[in-house]
């Protein structure tokens, strides 16, 4: 709860008292609880929403946590893997949709982040010149 209400303190205070570009990590896997944010906090009609999807291949993160040396003592379960965690989350992705955003990027096993880092350059300018 003390991390929603930070996570929320924060949003609040940069929303209303700046004008920066805001760059969210959201893990959030599920489409309800990810458009509750985005219509809470960001506004289509305030807002313009650039998503970069991860679109990660299972063998990748298969292969990313086999080499982690991040303990599981974060877990509730201590005993839970994080090959357990991975699991059971990717059969419930809602991977986003094109009109979830202004600008749906992906993110795979062939991008190039120079180019892709260009791109999100290259919007924002286009949308602060508006």
């Amino acid at each position: 709860m003390l991390k929603f209400m930070l996570s929320e303190t924060l949003l609040r205070y940069a929303i209303e008292k700046t004008a920066y570009h805001l760059i969210l990590c959201n893990s959030n896997i599920y489409l309800a609880p990810r458009q509750q944010l985005l219509e809470r906090f960001f506004p289509s009609e305030q807002f313009v929403r650039v998503f970069v999807y991860f679109d990660v291949p299972e063998a990748t993160l298969l292969a990313r946590i086999e080499q982690t040396l991040r303990d599981t003592k974060l877990f509730r379960d201590p005993n839970f893997t994080y090959e357990e965690l991975l699991q059971s989350q990717l059969p419930q992705i809602d991977p986003p949709f094109s009109d979830e955003a202004d600008y749906l990027l992906t993110v795979n096993g062939m991008t190039n982040f120079k180019q892709l880092i260009e791109e999100i350059n290259e919007i924002i300018q286009k949308e602060c010149s508006l």
